[in-house]
């Protein structure tokens, strides 16, 4: 008897068919089981069901709170699921993290970043708590970080600036996105907060080791530099 493949289960909560079956049909030639469903209420009944590891909503361009409303309900069943939300914009990004999601995609869809996405936050599930690229290495367990064998300490936000980066997969990331993430959710912290964080994870960074990690993408935001993305492998 050949024995049985573990395909993570995902749900798909949509408004949009054709969007839908894109990611659906994408989804199914990889290693998960999927699932559509357009109604809210559906979609809560089958999260009680335990049987999903992670959900991809999209939010409605009408009846915003309708996606804001089910997150919400999502975490009172569940506060651990990871929740990715497809977005028009980024106007509700604040909320939308406040409600409980864990990561934003936004439209036009780029189904690679999707998978991407989708795999790094199931990392967790699967045990894998550590990364490796070129000369630093990432615990994510216990949130510790070496360059070239020595320990760099950083705090939350720099530790979780540089961990969003590398799940951020090569894309650029926007300062709005890096305070909905990282700043306690505030929309009145100021850009400047921003540069702040970015400049000490930087130095801090640079301690032992001369090559950038994080590269400056002028008039857009921040990446990962790509001797790091290249060679990033999670055990």
């Amino acid at each position: 008897m050949s024995k049985k493949i573990y395909k993570p289960s995902l749900l798909f909560v949509f408004c949009n068919a054709t969007l839908a079956n894109t990611i659906n049909n994408y989804f199914k030639t990889k290693e998960y089981t999927t699932e559509i469903t357009y109604s809210c209420d559906d979609a809560q009944k089958k999260i009680l069901s335990n049987k999903y590891k992670l959900v991809i909503l999209e939010k409605p361009q009408t009846k915003k709170d309708s996606c804001i409303k089910l997150i919400e309900s999502i975490r009172d069943r569940d506060s651990y699921i990871p929740i990715i939300v497809i977005s028009e914009n980024d106007s509700d990004v604040i909320s939308i993290y406040k409600s409980g999601a864990n990561l934003t995609h936004y439209k036009p869809l780029d189904i690679k970043l999707l998978e991407v996405q989708v795999e790094q936050l199931l990392y967790y599930r699967k045990g894998i708590y550590k990364i490796k690229m070129n000369d630093i290495e990432i615990d994510l367990k216990t949130r510790e970080i070496r360059r070239k064998g020595k320990i760099i300490n950083l705090t939350r936000n720099e530790f979780d600036f540089l961990t969003l980066l590398i799940i951020s997969n090569g894309y650029v990331l926007k300062r709005e996105t890096i305070k909905a993430n990282l700043m306690d959710y505030n929309e009145y912290v100021q850009n400047g907060a921003v540069d702040t964080l970015i400049c000490r994870t930087r130095n801090k960074l640079a301690e032992y080791g001369k090559t950038p990690v994080i590269e400056t993408v002028v008039g857009s935001g921040y990446k990962l530099n790509n001797i790091y993305l290249k060679s990033c492998k999670f055990t």
